[in-house]
């Protein structure tokens, strides 16, 4: 798992590098949503785990951040966020919190509306159950209520391995509705690249 950690940080660094890199040469627009960017958000979610014979109801709250490419209706980017939760397990409270990051892709189906998927991986600190690790899956909808403001409706799949209990496996189950903000780049704004140079056509 600790390899599978590395392979999943690299990723998202690499993509992290190249979107910064990338962000001017996609310009919004006039009158649609642009994706490309980098933005800062919150979301707050509803939980569902099962293992070992018991089931747990939560919720949690999460800040996080992100950088995604728009080209033409295609979205590619990466996330991060971390987590706070709690949950009612067999009539024991249990705290949970920790960090997430992976990438993801999506088509803008309608204007100012993108649907995505994401993948990623997990880390979580949950007290006397121990730490816990492992993929996430997930997709949803994402809303441009204004040029820089976005709302997310998101469902998420995580299958956990405890840490601390050899063979204990948990599937932790979470809807999240999210707020962010992007910090976008008009064409005004933009710097000129060596695409806009190579784009031009020989005089």
């Amino acid at each position: 798992m600790d390899t599978l950690k590395v392979y999943v940080v690299s990723a998202v660094v690499a993509a992290l590098t190249a979107c910064l890199f990338s962000i001017w040469a996609f310009p919004a627009k006039a009158g649609e949503a642009n994706w490309t960017g980098c933005s800062i958000g919150v979301a707050g979610s509803l939980k569902s785990a099962t293992g070992e014979g018991l089931g747990a109801d939560g919720k949690g709250v999460a800040p996080s951040v992100g950088c995604d490419l728009q080209s033409q209706r295609f979205i590619f980017g990466v996330w991060a966020d971390y987590d706070w939760s709690s949950y009612n397990w067999g009539g024991d409270n249990i705290d949970t919190k920790g960090w997430a990051a992976g990438g993801r892709a999506g088509v803008v189906v309608i204007p100012n509306v993108l649907a995505y998927a994401k993948l990623g991986y997990t880390e979580l600190k949950a007290g006397d159950l121990g730490d816990l690790n492992g993929m996430v899956y997930g997709g949803g909808l994402e809303l441009a209520l204004r040029p820089n403001v976005f709302t997310s409706l998101e469902y998420r799949y995580e299958p956990l391995s405890v840490s601390d209990c050899g063979g204990c496996d948990l599937k932790n189950q979470e809807v999240r509705l999210g707020l962010s903000y992007k910090f976008g780049w008009s064409e005004a704004d933009r710097i000129p690249s060596m695409l806009d140079t190579a784009a031009k056509p020989l005089k």
